[in-house]
């Protein structure tokens, strides 16, 4: 419910913002569901019916919340539209405005974010990992945002799994290109190493990480260059509260190697 009045671009626990704007958005629920008309209220009780019922199907994060977002969207239009009474329709105005205004202050800031993942910046990362490609060096990563973007910087091959050969889409999963792996493919090819290896090391989500790698590469390469980007500054508490899943205190992590 957060989420759909302030977005994920302001985190619950900067509580300045998330109190207030939480507050605000209270406020507009109440005074909306108290003063449309019966008929209205449906729209309501629809929201709440699919919002309770969203766990049940494991689907209940921000961005399928947003979708049922419409029903409470409607109501509070409905309510702008017919509350004859103007201290209550400021009081909603205001209380949309701050919702608002919070959530786009976290969008321009860059800072107040829950999941940094909106704000990684990959694209300048393949264009190095590309440059490395086509002076016949190796790059190993475990992110499939980077994976990604360095897919349209860069030749590919069909895949060779079959039944996928025609199947367009990006490196490491469908597509293959010559100095590119994630962790696996490069373990499974006896660690292929060129004179210069860019390893990137992202959140990596479903992906395996790039761990094995990295300590090949710290007892067999030099490092030349190492850069960190995206730090989560709340890093520690995700670790608390969510157990068993990694959380990065850098969301990205490029490491630039050569033969020693």
């Amino acid at each position: 419910m957060y989420c759909m009045f302030m977005s994920e671009s302001v985190a619950p626990w900067f509580w300045f913002f998330s109190v207030s704007a939480g507050i605000a958005a209270a406020v507009c629920i109440l005074f909306t569901v108290w003063r449309t008309p019966g008929p209205a209220r449906y729209f309501s009780l629809y929201f709440l019916g699919l919002f309770l019922f969203m766990p049940f199907l494991g689907i209940a994060i921000p961005k399928r919340r947003l979708l049922i977002s419409l029903a409470i969207t409607l109501l509070i239009g409905v309510a702008l539209g017919i509350v004859s009474n103007r201290r209550i329709r400021y009081v909603l105005v205001v209380s949309l405005a701050i919702t608002t205004s919070v959530g786009w202050y976290g969008i321009f800031s860059g800072r107040l974010y829950a999941a940094p993942d909106w704000i990684e910046s990959w694209e300048p990362v393949a264009q190095q990992a590309a440059e490395i490609v086509r002076n016949h060096g190796t790059v190993i990563g475990d992110d499939p945002s980077f994976f990604f973007f360095l897919t349209y910087l860069i030749p590919t091959s069909p895949s060779k799994v079959p039944g996928m050969e025609n199947f367009s889409g990006y490196l490491s999963g469908s597509v293959q290109t010559q100095g590119v792996y994630d962790a696996p493919h490069w373990v499974a090819a006896n660690r292929p190493a060129t004179s210069m290896v860019l390893l990137v090391d992202g959140p990596h989500f479903e992906m395996p990480s790039v761990e094995e790698p990295k300590r090949w590469l710290d007892e067999n390469f030099s490092m030349i260059e190492s850069k960190r980007m995206i730090h989560d500054s709340c890093w520690l508490r995700k670790e608390r509260f969510a157990q068993g899943i990694d959380q990065p205190e850098w969301r990205i992590q490029v490491k630039t190697c050569a033969c020693k």
